[in-house]
């Protein structure tokens, strides 16, 4: 999941963390990248285009709790990128992942500069 569906700050143990979003810049350099970024939109678009199966079926635990945090990170640092905001109605009623949302407040109020973000 983690090579699919970046994380946000490694909350799982394992090679997640080597692999974990460390913040809200690298988390805005990923999907401007012009490699990880298209990787990152297509399989989120091939996601969102799964039919009658739910986000369970598609990824199993743990892995579409990791999912929908990728997504909530996504979706608040992109607001424009609608695929995000759209796997998250789509497969979880449109809840954000509290946990990603307290992180990316809480790296923004450790930052001056980015307290109007």
């Amino acid at each position: 999941m983690v090579h699919l569906s970046p994380d946000l700050w490694a909350r799982h143990k394992s090679t997640a963390q080597k692999y974990a979003i460390t913040g809200i810049d690298e988390a805005k350099a990923y999907l401007n990248h012009p490699l990880l970024g298209f990787r990152l939109r297509e399989c989120t678009q091939l996601v969102n285009a799964v039919n009658g199966r739910s986000i369970e079926d598609i990824f199993g635990y743990p892995d579409n709790r990791k999912f929908q945090s990728s997504v909530t990170l996504f979706a608040h640092i992109s607001p424009g990128d609608k695929m995000f905001t759209a796997a998250l109605t789509k497969y979880f009623h449109g809840e954000l992942d509290r946990k990603t949302l307290e992180q990316c407040r809480s790296r923004i109020a450790e930052d001056p500069q980015r307290k109007s973000e």
